[in-house]
């Protein structure tokens, strides 16, 4: 008969009583021990080899003993819904960074657009400050404004169209409208800065009232 002991360093004493006489002998046992947590649970598996041959291996699901199939069959199990998990998981993360991006490429569009406006109105002031003396001197041509109507239609029409798309939620938005709309004010300021000192130019050379070249050389100045 044969009793095992396990002692520190894997050793196991093993004792052996035959015809009343007590024999002490020393075998070796290696134990492999792997602990993972899966999920939820946590898998335990440990195995004792003794260098005469025999083995015993020893399944746990949560602290609790398993058959080696069920223990098997779960941590699969497991395995694979981690897997799911985790496809789900990086699944929202990208979603999550797509809204983001587009919810950026939304805001610094709608805020090009408020730039652009505020170009747009400030250059249309000053015209309308002169309005009434550079009306007869206004140079309207193909770089700038081919007439009175295109000028007009800034106004009534396109800065109502930009302020609308400006106070449409974010989230209610199409980007590639906002993108057309910032496309169609981008070279408004300039046409319009141009526009002003065109028609300046043509009111310096050709008209004689005094008050309105005083206050166009400040202004150009």
């Amino acid at each position: 008969m044969k009793r095992y002991w396990p002692i520190f360093g894997g050793m196991l004493i093993i004792s052996t009583c035959q015809a009343g006489k007590l024999d002490y002998s020393v075998e070796t046992v290696q134990v492999f021990y792997r602990k993972e947590q899966i999920g939820d649970l946590v898998f335990e598996l440990r195995e004792d080899r003794i260098n005469n041959g025999s083995a015993k291996k020893t399944y746990l699901i949560e602290s609790k003993s398993v058959s080696g199939e069920k223990f098997a069959q779960r941590r699969a199990q497991a395995k694979v819904q981690r897997e799911q998990v985790m496809d789900s998981v990086a699944q929202e993360n990208r979603l999550a960074e797509q809204n983001n991006r587009y919810a950026c490429l939304v805001q610094g569009t709608k805020k090009l657009i408020s730039l652009h406006l505020n170009d747009i109105e400030h250059k249309l002031k000053r015209l309308s400050d002169f309005n009434e003396c550079l009306e007869p001197f206004l140079a309207f041509d193909q770089c700038t404004f081919t007439d009175e109507h295109e000028l007009r239609n800034v106004q009534a029409q396109l800065i109502p169209q930009a302020r609308g798309l400006l106070k449409k939620a974010d989230d209610e938005i199409d980007l590639a409208q906002l993108k057309k709309m910032a496309t169609s004010l981008e070279k408004i300021p300039e046409k319009l800065e141009n526009f002003f000192l065109a028609s300046s130019d043509r009111a310096i050379k050709l008209s004689n009232d005094t008050r309105l070249l005083k206050d166009l050389l400040e202004v150009m100045s």
